[in-house]
């Protein structure tokens, strides 16, 4: 029945089958909630920033990071961390981890806590165009160890306009090869790759700039030897 951030003082009084000692042993707490809305903000190979909503009464936190299915104790992070907020390094990429946030005040912190399941990812790298028609691209990438899944964005650059990205690859892509339809010619389009895994994706993710090639026109011979034929050739984009 205690209020969430309100502080009480309870008083223990010891006492027989007859009666009770006149001193009592008193102490003073503070009723905590637990941390709530606990996510991710960034994951890089090394890394993790996370975030929370700050319970009512807390201003203080107990930041601890657990490798899961390892034997290794329980790394504490902070004792006494005094933001909502925090930048955990020094983590193995590949490796799940178990990150619990413990909320409290100065007297005492609760003791349940909010854990979230983040495992840090590097960069997928050699992105790449294997191929390209008049309105499509196929696009390759190398695996990344511990990734299970890629995740594909999109958007074009018109009139030297941003657009927003848009996510292509609705359902996660399992391999390291998609082909990107629906593209204009004569358009720069770029491309974004993100790796992940059970828990999450990494957050910087690596970019492909790129334009569909036009078709060659107007073929026409211009001269021509016994040996040799001169050609005229007209044609537009190229891959950047």
């Amino acid at each position: 029945g205690l209020i969430t951030g309100h502080k009480y003082q309870i008083r223990v009084f010891a006492g027989t089958e007859t009666s009770f000692q006149r001193e009592s042993l008193d102490i003073e707490i503070t009723a905590l909630s637990t941390v709530t809305n606990l996510k991710t903000t960034h994951v890089s190979s090394t890394s993790v920033s996370l975030e929370w909503d700050e319970p009512f009464g807390s201003g203080r936190y107990k930041v601890i990071c657990t490798p899961r299915g390892s034997s290794s104790p329980p790394r504490v992070i902070s004792e006494s961390h005094f933001s909502n907020s925090i930048n955990i390094n020094d983590l193995t990429p590949g490796v799940a981890y178990n990150i619990t946030i413990f909320a409290g005040c100065q007297t005492a912190f609760e003791c349940v806590g909010e854990t979230i399941s983040v495992t840090p990812l590097p960069k997928v790298s050699n992105v790449s165009v294997v191929s390209m028609s008049n309105s499509s691209a196929v696009i390759s990438w190398k695996s990344v160890e511990g990734a299970t899944k890629y995740k594909v964005d999109k958007k074009a650059l018109q009139d030297d306009a941003v657009n927003d990205f848009v996510e292509y690859a609705a359902s996660h892509v399992q391999g390291t090869s998609l082909t990107i339809a629906g593209l204009n010619m004569g358009t720069t389009h770029l491309i974004r790759i993100f790796c992940g895994c059970e828990t999450n994706f990494e957050t910087e993710g690596s970019e492909l700039e790129f334009s569909l090639l036009s078709p060659v026109t107007d073929l026409e011979p211009i001269a021509t030897t016994t040996k040799a034929v001169t050609i005229k050739v007209n044609f537009f984009n190229f891959l950047i």
